[in-house]
């Protein structure tokens, strides 16, 4: 924790996915992982991550509380696990892990931080095209090629354009059968008119 939340958001999603890298799917969705997790080795730094949260005074105090502890699967364990700060760690850095990077392995965990880690993990969990690895990675990596030639400001609203553009991609074509690139393409031809219009 060194006050910069985003920074510190890449650096621990990292730590904990190579921490626990072999753990299987079926157990990284289970709430019954994350709330032993929480409540022993990581209940000091959920405090100190959540310290402002954990006020009673705080609005909506009883689900800050609630997500800082616990997985809410009230609206189904994908999104649950997305919204735990810890397990959003764990599945943002899942997400984007790229082994054939060897340089860096993480580099589109910065992509996620750049319009803050825990509301824009909620956003990519509500799409279930972005749950592909290739698809997630093509489309991060082209928001990456566009903030870094600083053509346009790629913010919260433009990665949720971006991520309806697909969505309706993906209902008149196999978008599960395309590749990094061909999403990456897509996804720069999307922002060309995007940002045009």
């Amino acid at each position: 924790m060194t006050g910069d939340d985003s920074a510190d958001d890449v650096h621990n999603a990292e730590i904990i996915h190579r921490a626990l890298s072999n753990l299987p799917y079926y157990m990284a969705i289970d709430e019954k992982i994350w709330a032993a997790l929480l409540h022993t080795y990581l209940f000091d730094f959920v405090c100190e991550k959540r310290k402002d949260f954990l006020d009673e005074t705080a609005r909506d105090y009883q689900n800050k509380i609630y997500n800082s502890f616990f997985t809410y699967t009230k609206h189904g364990k994908r999104r649950g696990t997305f919204v735990n700060c810890v397990a959003s760690l764990y599945w943002g850095a899942e997400m984007v892990y790229d082994p054939d990077n060897h340089d860096d392995p993480y580099g589109l965990l910065k992509e996620i931080a750049a319009t803050g880690y825990p509301s824009t993990i909620i956003i990519f969990s509500s799409s279930r095209i972005l749950g592909r690895r290739e698809t997630c990675i093509g489309f991060l990596k082209a928001i990456r090629k566009l903030r870094l030639a600083q053509k346009w400001n790629i913010d919260r609203p433009a990665v949720v354009s971006g991520i309806k553009y697909l969505n309706l991609i993906a209902g008149l074509s196999m978008l599960d059968m395309r590749s990094e690139e061909d999403i990456e393409n897509m996804t720069e031809k999307f922002y060309q008119g995007y940002f045009q219009n």
